[in-house]
């Protein structure tokens, strides 16, 4: 069984646009990740986030994918996570995105 394949555990999965890693969000699986693409809250995040050099991370029409996230990006995604519940309550069920710049 893979870290997806299991319901109890959600698993941590890296956003990509055109191959550049752009954020990190628990979901059950793959699919449930994918989903975000077809949510206008989340794309409007991506086209308003800046990249360290200025430009917004999606441009409105570049390509999205989702993959399990590598061990750098677990770890930036638990970071984040962390100084957020450090900063506020958030509530059990509320999806929290580590956004990568």
């Amino acid at each position: 069984m893979t870290r997806s394949d299991n319901p109890t555990k959600p698993s941590v999965y890296t956003a990509r646009v055109d191959g550049r890693d752009v954020a990190a969000v628990s979901a059950a699986s793959r699919r449930e990740a994918t989903e975000l693409k077809r949510e206008a809250w989340f794309l409007e995040e991506l086209a308003c986030k800046k990249d360290k050099d200025g430009r917004p991370l999606w441009d409105g029409a570049a390509h999205i994918s989702f993959q399990l996230a590598e061990p750098i990006h677990l770890v930036r995604y638990n970071e984040a996570l962390k100084e957020a519940v450090a900063r506020a309550k958030p509530q059990s069920g509320d999806l929290f995105i580590a956004w990568f710049p």
